[in-house]
């Protein structure tokens, strides 16, 4: 059983990746080879994928630290670090600096 658990959780994290980066449905599902169906019931399953992330992201770790923790991809750890936040916030969060013309009042 816990080897069936591991090959199931690598198919979520998959999905969840693929998913992330805006990949339609039906080019994940043809990819990893399984129904659209079952790729549908999986999306639903996602945000739980997260929540061990968000947590470490809470308690204020690194993004490397993160990444390295979970096995993901620093640019995905940004990616659900940054996701909901408006471009300022963002923009600060990764250290880059707001050129004087982009904050022109109309």
């Amino acid at each position: 059983m816990g080897q069936e658990f591991s090959v199931f959780w690598w198919v979520d994290l998959k999905i969840f990746r693929l998913n992330l980066l805006g990949i339609p449905q039906d080019r994940i599902a043809k990819r990893l080879g399984i129904p659209q169906r079952t790729l549908s019931d999986h999306l639903a399953e996602m945000p739980a994928l997260a929540f061990p992330l968000n947590s470490d992201l809470s308690k204020g770790f690194t993004i490397p630290k993160i990444a390295q923790k979970h096995g993901w991809p620093e640019p995905m750890v940004w990616s659900q670090a940054l996701n909901k936040k408006d471009d300022q916030t963002r923009f600060k969060e990764l250290n880059w600096g707001i050129r004087t013309w982009d904050l022109m009042i109309s």
